[in-house]
């Protein structure tokens, strides 16, 4: 009897616009819904779920499905990430419509396992993701500016606003522990 199988994806995902890059290797079940693979964004990169968001593949628009929104937009519940996209494949993810965080993602590879994955697994990554509601990478940028000038008048107000964040910082072992909370 053959024992069924799985695909998995292994996807690079990097904050657009960010030097040095902000970036993530993260891997999925290729079954993951659009809405499961935002959850698992938001976890990896270190987002707090607070903003809208849409996923862009090709010309298609994936996110919260609303009755009354003027543009389609397919309910990200409904369609999963091998359906639409293969290796090689690249899309787009937009967190925080305000702030304009675009990230490019990926595929990097799908593979067939025995198993689905029973959650996602952080693989790698470099540099934190920026505070929520910093500006955009504009705000970033500046932020990343007066941090590191303690002449800079703004610095006390940006070290009280940091709050003892470090840009450079990563942890895949803490990204993976995000992963593990039941959801």
């Amino acid at each position: 009897m053959a024992r069924p199988t799985h695909s998995v994806a292994t996807l690079r995902v990097e904050l657009s616009g960010t030097q040095p890059p902000v970036w993530r290797r993260v891997l999925v079940n290729a079954s993951d819904t659009f809405e499961e693979l935002h959850t698992t964004l938001q976890l990896v990169m270190g987002w707090d779920d607070y903003h809208l968001h849409e996923f862009r593949v090709g010309d298609l628009r994936i996110g919260i499905h609303d009755e009354e929104d003027e543009v389609e937009v397919t309910d990200e519940s409904r369609v999963s990430l091998g359906e639409l996209v293969g290796t090689g494949g690249r899309f787009e993810y937009e967190y925080d419509f305000g702030d304009a965080w675009e990230h490019e993602v990926l595929v990097e590879s799908i593979e067939t396992v025995p198993r689905a994955l029973a959650r996602p697994v952080c693989l790698g990554g470099e540099r934190a993701c920026p505070l929520e509601d910093s500006g955009g990478v504009a705000g970033y940028e500046r932020l990343l500016l007066v941090l590191s000038d303690p002449e800079n008048e703004d610095h006390p107000d940006a070290r009280r606003v940091a709050r003892g964040w470090d840009p450079t910082a990563f942890s895949v072992a803490a990204a993976n522990t995000s992963l593990q909370r039941p959801r």
